[in-house]
């Protein structure tokens, strides 16, 4: 159903991602400043929100959240009708769990580890995870952090 989630911060911080359909290869950092910036064009262009990207067998579905937006990778043959009750039930909780880490400059993708479990019994997912979602963003971003205040190098730049 659902193959891959990316969560972000409405600047394009990756916050959390996970690959239910196999071991993760990609960038997110890199998938978030890019569905970062596709969302901002098509706002700035259409003055409407993005829905879907299909792409090959695959169709990119994005929904916005309380100080986040969310990225889902499904079958392109999928009816996300079907699954946009679930996927309200998921921003609800995903911004009542981390509301407060939200609200701050200061990013600890730590925070975020243990969403999907959530996420594959909100979607009956029965793949196990091998890696963090905190784990990925330190190996592609090449850093070990807690916290990272990214105000203050956005600031400093």
């Amino acid at each position: 159903m659902i193959k891959e989630i990316l969560i972000s911060k409405p600047n394009g911080i990756g916050l959390f991602y996970q690959n239910f359909e196999s071991e993760a290869q990609k960038d997110p950092q890199l998938m978030a400043g890019f569905f970062n910036a596709i969302q901002c064009f098509i706002q700035e262009c259409t003055k409407d929100q993005l829905h879907a990207i299909m792409s090959g067998e695959n169709q990119f579905c994005f929904f916005q959240g309380n100080n986040f937006s969310m990225v889902i990778k499904t079958a392109k043959n999928l009816d996300v009708k079907k699954i946009q009750d679930k996927i309200t039930i998921l921003k609800e909780v995903f911004h009542k769990l981390f509301e407060e880490e939200l609200s701050r400059n200061e990013i600890d993708p730590t925070k975020y580890n243990g969403f999907e479990k959530i996420v594959r019994d909100l979607f009956k997912i029965k793949i196990e995870t091998t890696h963090k979602s905190s784990e990925l963003f330190e190996d592609f971003l090449g850093i070990s952090f807690r916290k990272v205040n990214f105000k203050k190098v956005m600031d400093s730049l």
